[in-house]
């Protein structure tokens, strides 16, 4: 296997998984490896188990006369961010891959709602009660954030950033001495001020009810794989797979035959089954395994009710299909809050024709859409899985 070197990726404070409304730090897809020349830029400071805690996710070659893929890692938004090229040169990609890392790691920095960049700038105006002129990226996500929350029936909400911070989800790992929420504590945040009243006029300035404080993770890691794969696709790269934590998109095809992704099995290391993508299609999982903590023999994980204030129950895994990553990102996130009754009309209400739901009691449900490009394992593939000893 050749190893390509490109320069080291800066470790940012950026889009540090904070809730599954501000994303994720482990992927709920993994597919199969191949053979492949490789262009590695990791922070040195991830260390082993931090690697170790994301399933690699690579591009599926159609048989070993097929070209191989030029792989690369970089270290951005809080997460390791894969590429896999083909139909380009080792100089092509390496230019691909500089240029696309220089961009996440600004976009990271500054859509983290919790340091010092232009969103945490935002929310610091929001709540003085002022407006701020943002930059085109941030404006971008905002309004379709907002459309989203409008379309969800607030199941995907953005202004969760306060209820985040409080439950100590703005930091990853959790702080395991952090004190549990108390329940005056969550009600003092609620209602959360509307993300509804958010306006973004033409030149990007922002305003919005006072005290709003917007965490937008759970659709700018979608938001960052479209614009990365869109640049890919203009200069010229025939296919391409690239992965921001569990938020994948493809452009075209490897030689031969389709993509074909692991699904992570929510109870245990390991897959549940694979699932079929074709050119230009996105995934993107929500689950609470990802990030969570034991309190009193209770599981409380990251993906928050905006209603409530509280960890959602009912589900323990959704799965969506869709072309705009950034979409896919935020339908994950409201189908589980919506829970095991209603994830169907949000669904429905959100245009996810493919989408795939893990119960709480291990059922797996699928939209009819969904049904042809699922292989279930066969434990999985039983009407009822029971979960795990201890789960």
């Amino acid at each position: 296997m050749r190893r390509l070197g490109i320069r080291a990726a800066r470790r940012l404070k950026s889009f540090r998984p904070s809730g599954r409304s501000a994303g994720r730090s482990q992927p709920g897809q993994q597919a199969f490896s191949t053979p492949s020349k490789r262009l590695v830029s990791r922070a040195g400071s991830i260390g082993r188990a931090g690697v170790f805690g994301l399933l690699a996710v690579w591009g599926l070659l159609a048989c070993s006369r097929a070209p191989e893929p030029v792989a690369a890692e970089v270290y951005a938004m809080g997460t390791l961010v894969q590429f896999t090229l083909y139909g380009t040169s080792p100089e092509q990609a390496a230019a691909a891959i500089r240029d696309s890392d220089a961009w996440l790691q600004a976009f990271g920095r500054d859509g983290w709602a919790f340091g010092d960049g232009e969103l945490a700038r935002l929310n610091a105006a929001l709540g003085r009660g002022a407006c701020m002129r943002v930059s085109p990226d941030l404006a971008s996500q905002i309004s379709r954030a907002r459309a989203l929350t409008i379309a969800s029936g607030g199941r995907f909400d953005p202004a969760v950033g306060r209820l985040v911070a409080l439950w100590g989800f703005d930091r990853a790992p959790r702080d395991p001495d952090r004190p549990f929420p108390q329940p005056a504590e969550i009600g003092a945040l609620l209602p959360l001020p509307p993300m509804a009243e958010v306006t973004v006029s033409p030149t990007g300035e922002v305003c919005g009810p006072r005290g709003l404080f917007i965490d937008l993770g759970g659709i700018g890691k979608g938001y960052a794989v479209d614009r990365v794969v869109a640049d890919l696709a203009r200069r010229g790269i025939a296919a391409a797979l690239v992965n921001a934590g569990g938020n994948l998109k493809t452009l075209g095809e490897p030689p031969g035959r389709p993509w074909r992704i692991g699904i992570r099995d929510p109870f245990k290391p390991g897959v549940m089954g694979s699932l079929t993508l074709v050119a230009g299609e996105a995934v993107s999982t929500s689950g609470d395994y990802e990030r969570m903590f034991d309190y009193h023999g209770q599981r409380y994980h990251h993906i928050l009710d905006p209603h409530t204030g509280l960890p959602v129950r009912g589900l323990h895994a959704v799965t969506v299909i869709h072309t705009e990553a950034a979409l896919a990102d935020a339908a994950s996130t409201a189908l589980f809050v919506a829970g095991p009754d209603a994830w169907r009309a949000v669904a429905v209400r959100l245009g996810i024709e493919r989408a795939l739901v893990v119960r709480e009691d291990g059922g797996v449900e699928m939209t009819p859409a969904m049904v042809s490009r699922v292989r279930l394992t066969p434990a999985w593939a039983l009407p009822r899985h029971p979960p795990a000893d201890g789960s």
